[in-house]
């Protein structure tokens, strides 16, 4: 059964992939024609009496096959990925990370995040949770916060610390959560409500070298990977009947630097998606499994050109808003 340590995908070249399989596949086959002469061998100085009957054919290969498929197995198991060793080493993980955006007016809009750890062979005295970030401007109001399937008799508060484009969580549990071997699995959901400033026309974006987004005519929502994660979703739910020009965009940063990481985007060329809500809202979201520890992952929206008359325009149906795709605005 599949655990928080399986193995990720590491997005490299598909025929270099190719080319691992058909190595492993003949290294199986040099180990199982060396497992069957020594079976053989075996067989015959054991059992010289079976030796020709159907009984230790049948022996011989279920050995083999029994040694062949726990070889496998391990090879397999071996092949961990980072997000299993940090894991490991840690002893805290996040399972799923789910961080929304709710842009409700230009004045408005609701910042949410609900994610469920992974505890195991340690002592958690507290947790640190970032926010995703946004404009600098943004005011952020007083939160609300829950943590679900703490264990009985134990209790949780929590410090709220504010910086220029984010805020940070300090959650405290008394007396401190302890896993074993048996992982140990809570969930924490913040509600925060924030006024400003995302852009509904481009002639509201300063270009003023605030940065490399904003200069380029794009609003923007990211975060931060701080701890390993197994899949994180990213999402932006924008205004009734507003419609981004242009394409929407995704990127994955070196920490909080303006450095890409190429691998990584090809990997998640296909993780983003365009959708509509049950309000018909347009939602722009990125589901990205097994994250980079460190990276920090953006969403990128061009918002359209003010129409003559100042009123918002239509919902147009052939916005190539709808038209995701990773890389860098131009």
């Amino acid at each position: 059964m599949r655990g928080p340590f399986d193995r990720a995908s590491d997005g490299r070249n598909p025929m270099r992939r190719v080319v691992e399989g058909i190595g492993f596949i003949a290294a199986l086959v040099t180990v199982g024609g060396v497992l069957h002469s020594g079976n053989k061998a075996l067989a015959q100085y054991w059992a010289p009496a079976l030796r020709g009957t159907s009984l230790a054919y049948v022996t011989a290969w279920s050995v083999e096959l029994t040694l062949l498929a726990l070889g496998t197995f391990l090879v397999l198991s071996y092949r961990v990925s980072r997000f299993t060793s940090d894991a490991r080493r840690m002893g805290v993980w996040i399972e799923a990370r789910e961080t929304t955006l709710d842009i409700k007016s230009a004045t408005e809009s609701l910042n949410t995040m609900t994610l469920r750890y992974g505890i195991r062979n340690t002592e958690i005295h507290h947790l640190r949770i970032w926010t995703g970030s946004g404009p600098a401007d943004a005011k952020r109001y007083p939160p609300q916060v829950s943590v679900r399937d703490l264990p009985p008799n134990h209790a949780w508060q929590y410090d709220v610390y504010d910086e220029t484009t984010r805020r940070y969580y300090d959650v405290r549990f008394s007396p401190p959560l302890r896993a074993a071997r048996r992982p140990l699995f809570i969930e924490v959901a913040i509600r925060e409500p924030t006024s400003g400033q995302y852009y509904m026309f481009q002639d509201e974006i300063p270009r003023r070298k605030r940065n490399e987004f904003l200069d380029a005519g794009c609003d923007y929502f990211k975060q931060r990977i701080l701890l390993s994660t197994r899949v994180a979703l990213l999402r932006v739910i924008f205004p009734l009947g507003f419609v981004p020009t242009g394409i929407s965009y995704f990127q994955a940063r070196v920490a909080e630097t303006e450095t890409p990481i190429p691998s990584e985007q090809r990997r998640l060329r296909k993780a983003v998606s365009v959708s509509r809500n049950d309000q018909d809202r347009r939602v722009l979201s990125a589901t990205i499994k097994r994250p980079l520890l460190g990276a920090t992952y953006v969403l990128l929206w061009r918002p359209p050109e003010r129409p003559s008359g100042g009123k918002p325009g239509p919902d147009a149906a052939n916005s190539s808003f709808d038209n995701a795709q990773g890389g860098t605005p131009s």
